[in-house]
Protein backbone atom coordinates (compact mmCIF):
# COMPACT_ATOMS: atom_id res chain seq x y z
CA UNK A 1 0.00 0.00 0.00
CA UNK A 2 0.95 3.37 -0.68
CA UNK A 3 0.54 6.48 1.41
CA UNK A 4 2.03 9.71 2.95
CA UNK A 5 3.48 10.80 6.35
CA UNK A 6 0.37 13.12 7.85
CA UNK A 7 2.20 16.84 8.78
CA UNK A 8 5.02 16.41 7.13
CA UNK A 9 6.30 18.34 3.77
CA UNK A 10 9.20 16.90 2.00
CA UNK A 11 11.28 19.63 -0.95
CA UNK A 12 9.03 18.51 -3.65
CA UNK A 13 5.95 20.22 -1.69
CA UNK A 14 4.38 17.06 -0.84
CA UNK A 15 4.23 15.01 2.63
CA UNK A 16 6.72 11.99 2.62
CA UNK A 17 5.80 9.21 0.67
CA UNK A 18 5.20 6.03 2.71
CA UNK A 19 5.28 2.43 1.44
CA UNK A 20 3.45 0.23 4.06
CA UNK A 21 4.07 -3.42 3.44
CA UNK A 22 0.69 -5.00 4.66
CA UNK A 23 -2.45 -7.09 3.70
CA UNK A 24 -4.80 -4.93 1.61
CA UNK A 25 -5.54 -2.03 3.57
CA UNK A 26 -8.97 0.41 1.86
CA UNK A 27 -7.75 3.95 -0.16
CA UNK A 28 -8.36 6.88 2.82
CA UNK A 29 -7.77 4.88 5.55
CA UNK A 30 -5.27 6.43 8.11
CA UNK A 31 -3.52 3.27 9.54
CA UNK A 32 -1.14 3.70 12.31
CA UNK A 33 2.36 2.28 11.18
CA UNK A 34 6.11 1.84 12.41
CA UNK A 35 9.05 3.04 10.01
CA UNK A 36 11.24 0.37 9.36
CA UNK A 37 13.81 1.91 6.77
CA UNK A 38 13.98 4.14 3.64
CA UNK A 39 14.03 3.37 0.12
CA UNK A 40 16.48 5.81 -1.54
CA UNK A 41 15.63 7.28 -4.58
CA UNK A 42 16.42 10.29 -7.01
CA UNK A 43 13.73 11.55 -9.26
CA UNK A 44 14.71 13.29 -12.04
CA UNK A 45 17.67 14.37 -10.12
CA UNK A 46 15.86 15.17 -6.88
CA UNK A 47 16.13 13.18 -3.84
CA UNK A 48 12.74 11.45 -3.61
CA UNK A 49 12.91 9.07 -0.62
CA UNK A 50 9.93 6.37 0.54
CA UNK A 51 9.94 5.26 3.34
CA UNK A 52 9.30 1.64 4.38
CA UNK A 53 6.58 0.76 7.60
CA UNK A 54 4.61 -2.08 8.73
CA UNK A 55 1.11 -1.22 10.38
CA UNK A 56 0.88 -1.63 14.33
CA UNK A 57 -2.23 -3.70 14.03
CA UNK A 58 -0.68 -7.19 13.90
CA UNK A 59 -4.42 -8.21 11.84
CA UNK A 60 -2.82 -5.98 8.73
CA UNK A 61 0.50 -7.50 9.55
CA UNK A 62 2.38 -9.63 6.48
CA UNK A 63 5.97 -9.58 7.70
CA UNK A 64 7.07 -9.15 11.10
CA UNK A 65 10.67 -6.62 11.08
CA UNK A 66 12.24 -4.18 13.06
CA UNK A 67 14.15 -2.85 10.32
CA UNK A 68 14.95 -3.77 6.18
CA UNK A 69 17.64 -5.34 6.82
CA UNK A 70 15.39 -8.19 8.37
CA UNK A 71 13.57 -8.46 5.71
CA UNK A 72 13.20 -10.41 2.82
CA UNK A 73 15.96 -9.64 -0.67
CA UNK A 74 12.96 -11.00 -2.77
CA UNK A 75 10.90 -8.26 -1.17
CA UNK A 76 13.24 -6.02 -1.20
CA UNK A 77 13.65 -6.38 -4.78
CA UNK A 78 9.49 -6.35 -5.65
CA UNK A 79 9.29 -3.24 -3.62
CA UNK A 80 12.50 -1.61 -5.35
CA UNK A 81 10.92 -2.43 -8.65
CA UNK A 82 7.54 -1.03 -8.51
CA UNK A 83 9.15 2.43 -6.47
CA UNK A 84 11.61 2.75 -9.86
CA UNK A 85 8.38 1.93 -12.24
CA UNK A 86 5.59 3.61 -10.73
CA UNK A 87 5.59 6.66 -12.39
CA UNK A 88 7.19 7.98 -15.60
CA UNK A 89 9.37 10.00 -14.13
CA UNK A 90 13.06 8.15 -14.15
CA UNK A 91 13.91 7.30 -11.04
CA UNK A 92 17.40 5.84 -9.54
CA UNK A 93 18.00 3.65 -6.48
CA UNK A 94 20.13 5.15 -4.20
CA UNK A 95 20.26 2.24 -1.81
CA UNK A 96 18.44 1.09 1.29
CA UNK A 97 18.24 3.20 4.59
CA UNK A 98 17.16 1.95 8.53
CA UNK A 99 14.55 2.78 10.63
CA UNK A 100 17.02 5.26 12.56
CA UNK A 101 17.87 7.11 9.02
CA UNK A 102 14.11 6.89 8.58
CA UNK A 103 13.03 8.68 11.25
CA UNK A 104 15.45 11.31 11.32
CA UNK A 105 13.70 11.73 7.55
CA UNK A 106 10.49 12.82 9.10
CA UNK A 107 11.74 14.79 11.74
CA UNK A 108 13.59 16.97 9.08
CA UNK A 109 10.40 17.07 7.45
CA UNK A 110 7.59 17.33 9.77
CA UNK A 111 5.49 20.58 9.64
CA UNK A 112 5.09 23.11 12.38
Amino acid sequence: DYGFVPQTLFDDGDALDVFVIASAIETATVVECKIVGVCKLLDAGEQDDKLIAIPIAESLQIVKVNSVSQMDSAALEIIKTWLLNYSSDEMIFQGWGESEEAKDIIEKWRKG
